[in-house]
């Protein structure tokens, strides 16, 4: 693993380049070391982060919307939301993400994944900058997709799979369309689009709170639920509800002055802090490498026209419009595929070819 305070060699990619500066401690703000953290680091006041949170020497999650990016990138489990704003939507984030080890973990968090069996949950609350007329006969999606952001590596921003890892690959994504009713959009990297995973926002979401904010009486105040360590209350009747009919009647978002959202999503099988996919009943840990190289993630939320779910309308970019787009990319996936590029001399086995900056 990375360690905090590594120089980062001037051959990575770009798109490292582009978010990556020196390492910060990976503790909690209140920890001065730990087993998986720099022993050289002491905690002072300045390095007490603005959200709370903290943030791990190996990964970068950066806010790809915004115009004025932190250089350390967005801190992972903040007690309160970390704002941020598209064209499209303004709000706040947490994105909570389970380590290794929760002995470096602040005491709230502790509890949280000592509770809740997830590898990460992302909270977002806000509002859309649209009118309710605008989002009309309008699709939103959240998901994930993968792909390179750099101009000079997009090319590469297609999964190569063999016979056998694309088999699997559509039989788990098949059995999740299934459980899922049917609504998933799924690409590895065809017909113009990025590879992606993603679902209808209303029928995705774990939690799903839509408040309204038109209020007729002069000085009423609109109550939001509060977003921190919690999560959101859970209705587990609403959730059963929307996964039936979320697309036999897809829901009409309304617009910022309207009606606020609150939502989240989580995962219990893609540990991100790994760089893994486990706990899926059959099947091995699989590394995430050996399917998207050293390609970072992106957790995404974006519009499309139309209310059709279909694979066959294809998720291109003239056709979408994004809400928000967070990319979180693994320095040690980096910096591994392209020690096993320059090891194999170019080719990988069961993985793509790898293109040496």
């Amino acid at each position: 693993m990375a360690e905090a305070g590594v120089v980062v060699s001037d051959k990575l990619s770009p798109d490292a380049q582009q978010f990556i500066s020196k390492p910060k401690r990976c503790g909690s703000p209140t920890e001065s070391s730990s087993s998986n953290c720099s022993t050289s680091s002491s905690i002072t006041s300045q390095e007490i982060e603005n959200f709370g949170g903290q943030r791990f020497p190996h990964l970068r999650l950066v806010d790809l919307l915004s115009t004025n990016k932190d250089e350390q990138g967005m801190e992972f489990n903040s007690v309160k939301g970390i704002p941020f704003q598209s064209k499209l939507f303004k709000g706040k984030a947490i994105f909570k993400l389970r380590p290794k080890s929760t002995s470096i973990l602040s005491g709230p968090y502790v509890d949280y994944f000592e509770r809740y069996q997830r590898f990460f949950s992302l909270q977002i609350q806000g509002k859309f900058l649209l009118s309710s007329e605008e989002l009309k006969n309008k699709m939103i999606w959240i998901g994930a997709e993968i792909g390179h952001v750099s101009p000079e590596r997009k090319h590469e921003n297609k999964m190569s799979l063999g016979f056998m890892q694309k088999a699997l690959c559509s039989l788990v994504l098949r059995a999740i369309n299934i459980m899922r009713g049917d609504c998933i959009h799924y690409s590895f990297g065809d017909n113009g689009q990025l590879p992606h995973i993603m679902l209808p926002l209303y029928a995705a979401a774990d939690t799903f709170i839509q408040t309204k904010t038109d209020t007729s009486q002069a000085g009423k105040k609109t109550e939001l639920p509060t977003m921190g360590v919690r999560m959101f209350p859970q209705d587990e009747i609403n959730l059963k509800h929307r996964r039936k009919y979320a697309l036999k009647k897809p829901h009409n978002f309304q617009g910022g002055s309207d009606a606020a959202y609150s939502f989240s999503l989580h995962n219990g099988n893609l540990d991100l802090y790994s760089w893994k996919v486990s706990g899926i009943p059959g099947l091995q840990p699989m590394d995430l490498t050996s399917y998207w190289s050293d390609m970072p993630l992106r957790i995404v939320g974006y519009m499309t026209e139309g209310k059709d779910t279909s694979n066959a309308i294809f998720h291109t970019a003239e056709k979408k419009q994004y809400i928000f787009s967070f990319l979180l990319s693994n320095l040690e996936a980096e910096l591994g595929s392209r020690k096993d590029a320059k090891r194999k001399d170019g080719s990988f086995m069961g993985k793509r070819s790898a293109t040496m900056p």
